[in-house]
């Protein structure tokens, strides 16, 4: 009997039984064995990356964003993003989290290429910090 010679295929679920009759109706090929105890990866991809779990933060990046704006006045996004790093969060989330804060009405750009709270953002930071100080949350 000629030496037989191992060969792996991964075929399309759909192709299945199309390709097991060509196989099948070949010569020369002896015997072939289905592996179906593996499971199909999807769309033939390598196994996918594990995703770490998100990061929770006692504070929402807006807040956090409003927080510095109160404090510090006009600050440019170069800042933001220092100040983001510094805490753990990704210092490029901030263009994002700066976009919804402008659509929002909340902050603007003073001009200078800094960002500043408007007068909706510091009416709001202020009745924060005076709920705060009365013993709320």
């Amino acid at each position: 009997m000629p030496k037989l010679f191992p060969i792996y295929i991964e075929v399309e679920e759909l192709a299945v039984g199309k390709v097991m009759r060509l196989l099948n109706k070949m010569p020369g090929v002896a015997k072939f064995n289905l592996d179906m105890d593996r499971p199909a990866k999807p769309n033939g991809m390598r196994e996918p990356k594990q995703r770490r779990a998100p990061k929770k933060f006692d504070m929402k990046a807006e807040d956090f964003i409003g927080d510095i704006l109160f404090k510090n006045g006009a600050t440019p996004a170069s800042v933001l993003k220092q100040h983001f790093a510094d805490v753990g969060r990704s210092p490029n989330s901030v263009n994002s989290q700066l976009s919804d804060m402008q659509e929002k009405k909340l902050i603007k750009q003073d001009g200078l290429g800094g960002w500043v709270l408007t007068k909706l953002a510091r009416d709001r930071l202020r009745n924060r910090a005076h709920y705060k100080k009365k013993g709320g949350k």
